[in-house]
């Protein structure tokens, strides 16, 4: 299909408005995945709706997702809280074990100036600053597999500004099952994403976890009865 730029995205933007998530509120599954370097499985990851909550010093509710990976070499715990009408993070709270090093980071988030406050328990803060609101990167995952490819206009991080682009991305086998494929990737180079054509599953990310150079692949599709029972 060659690449595209996501301009029908914009397009419905403008037509009807920004896109509202909060009617998905409870609908993701739990995904599961494993961890892949190169082509050895090493660890396992799952991403996690765990529904509405109030934080101390804020005025709303947030939707609360938690991301877990786990490999020999890293343990990480990403509890993110975000806007539920935008998917904009507003806080993120993560446990990180990595090399047998022990951090809690927490990042506070100002959507309305681009900036984020990162703080790391005993070794001070900085305030990182993006091009407009900043982005979490399984938030945008998300956004795919609730609006679809087209919900993903540009990536901002306060690593830079990332256009989004999309092209046929073929079929995958996966434990779950063979899906066509959308590619979704960044220009620069920082994230790649397949999202199946029927359901909108994020069955193969790259680029998700910054500090080794990890794949998920999807394992398991845990439905919320599945997961309670």
């Amino acid at each position: 299909m060659g690449l595209r730029l996501l301009a029908l995205g914009w397009i419905l933007a403008l037509m009807w408005g920004t896109v509202s998530f909060a009617d998905r509120i409870g609908a993701l599954p739990r995904l599961v995945y494993d961890v892949k370097l190169g082509m050895f499985r090493i660890g396992k990851a799952w991403i996690e709706d765990l529904g509405m909550t109030t934080l101390e010093g804020e005025d709303r509710p947030l939707w609360h997702i938690r991301v877990r990976v786990i490999t020999p070499q890293l343990r990480d715990t990403e509890d993110i809280f975000a806007d539920p009408q935008t998917l904009v993070p507003i806080r993120v709270r993560r446990q990180v074990r990595y090399m047998g090093r022990d951090e809690r980071i927490e990042e506070i988030y100002y959507p309305e100036k681009g900036q984020v406050r990162v703080i790391k328990e005993g070794d001070g803060e900085q305030v990182l600053k993006g091009k407009g609101p900043l982005d979490n990167v399984f938030l945008v995952i998300l956004k795919s597999f609730f609006r679809g490819v087209d919900a993903i206009k540009e990536v901002n991080l306060p690593t830079g500004s990332y256009e989004v682009m999309v092209r046929d991305g073929g079929k995958m086998s996966t434990h779950v099952g063979v899906f066509d494929t959308w590619e979704v990737f960044t220009r620069p180079a920082k994230i790649r994403l397949w999202v199946s054509r029927d359901k909108r599953l994020p069955v193969r990310v790259a680029g998700a976890i910054p500090i080794l150079p990890y794949t998920l692949v999807i394992r398991k599709i845990e439905y919320p009865q599945e997961v309670n029972s």
